[in-house]
């Protein structure tokens, strides 16, 4: 490919990963709107949709692809029973590769998501399409820096670009049934800040304190649906060790919403990763549409999956017992001095209020979850 040097860009090797959306790998499309800026995810391949190229390098050196530029595409390409389309997802960063049997394993840092605020050029989705009609699901091409900042980089705000990306793909029929869901941010309710996302896109919570999870809703503007009337209702599950849900379930009414669930993180001895899952409450929802009237479109619930980093919430505890320690030493020592039955009965209470204190809180710290 000739270099743009018109905006002094010079072509890259870029890695393109594409899915479908069907089956299987519909989920992986909510899954990555879902989650946040930095977040990592995975996609598997059977060596039989790697292109040729690509899987002998990696048969050569499994890990060369670390540290590679590439996008998520969403592709189908055209047959006798249906059309094609191409829609560029998520801009991603390679962060390993490995092979395991007939299959390819790829994890990637999501990056920008597609902006489609403004007119994507033809030229890269064109690309995209010649490339791989005649290749694997997953090989690499080049694209200049210029066409890759053009279809991603913009001030355009994260959960704008979702819902325009969410809208683009609603208008084919893969995605026409399914309702949405965009993390917005962790918020901490005793305090002023929001959770901190770590380079990896995990989010970084305390231990022993109140947090809210704000999740956007929404469904396309092509959506089959112009009104949700199935009373879809979202769960929040992770771990009981490791946080309780002060709200059970959310439950989606419109087509857009903010949905707010409450939760608070258990007791850590020690920092710790866990999983925070949103999965459809299908009972509910079944019972929700066999008490309508009107039978609503099937919508596809969401089912989306995010990690969490719990610190340990041990250090106050450890200042807590020092502290009854050193009242206990002290008023030992304050006993001892000089002995005056006024100062030893004084120094006596200090010393078994400081163990008593010391204790307890040990022993209630490590008893409760």
């Amino acid at each position: 490919m000739q270099a743009d040097l018109t905006h002094n860009s010079f072509p890259q090797e870029c890695v393109v990963l594409l899915t479908a959306g069907k089956d299987a790998y519909h989920l992986d499309i909510l899954n990555i709107l879902f989650l946040p800026t930095s977040s990592i995810y995975r996609f598997r391949y059977g060596i039989k949709y790697v292109s040729k190229t690509l899987l002998d390098r990696l048969r050569e050196n499994a890990k060369q692809l670390k540290g590679k530029l590439g996008f998520v595409v969403l592709y189908r390409p055209k047959t006798d029973e249906s059309q094609d389309y191409c829609f560029l997802i998520r801009k991603i960063k390679i962060m390993n590769t490995e092979w395991s049997g007939d299959f390819i394993y790829v994890e990637f840092q999501n990056l920008d998501l597609a902006d489609y605020t403004k007119n994507i050029s033809d030229e890269i989705v064109k690309k995209i399409k010649d490339d791989f009609s005649r290749e694997g699901w997953a090989d690499t091409t080049n694209f200049s820096e210029h066409q890759i900042n053009q279809a991603f980089i913009s001030e355009t705000r994260e959960d704008e670009k979702c819902v325009k990306v969410i809208n683009k793909i609603s208008e084919i029929n893969d995605f026409r049934r399914d309702v949405f869901l965009k993390l917005r941010r962790i918020k901490e309710l005793d305090g002023k800040e929001n959770a901190i996302q770590s380079d990896t896109g995990i989010y970084k919570i305390k231990g022993s304190a109140n947090y809210e999870l704000e999740v956007i809703q929404s469904v396309g503007e092509k959506s089959l649906g112009k009104v949700i009337d199935t009373g879809v209702t979202i769960t929040p599950l992770a771990p009981e060790s490791h946080i309780t849900f002060i709200t059970k379930d959310a439950t989606i009414l419109s087509r857009y919403d903010l949905l707010k669930i409450l939760f608070r993180t258990k007791k850590s001895a020690k920092s710790t990763k866990t999983i925070l899952t949103l999965l459809p409450n299908r009972e509910k929802i079944s019972q929700a549409r066999s008490t309508k009237d009107k039978m609503p479109t099937a919508m596809a619930e969401p089912e989306v999956a995010m990690d969490i980093g719990v610190s340990s919430d041990i250090w106050w505890i450890i200042a807590l017992i020092t502290g009854g320690l050193a009242l206990a030493a002290f008023g030992t020592a304050y006993a001892s001095k000089d002995f005056v039955a006024d100062k030893a009965v004084l120094g006596s209470l200090l010393s078994a209020v400081g163990a008593i204190l010391s204790a307890t809180l040990g022993i209630r710290y490590l008893s409760e979850e």
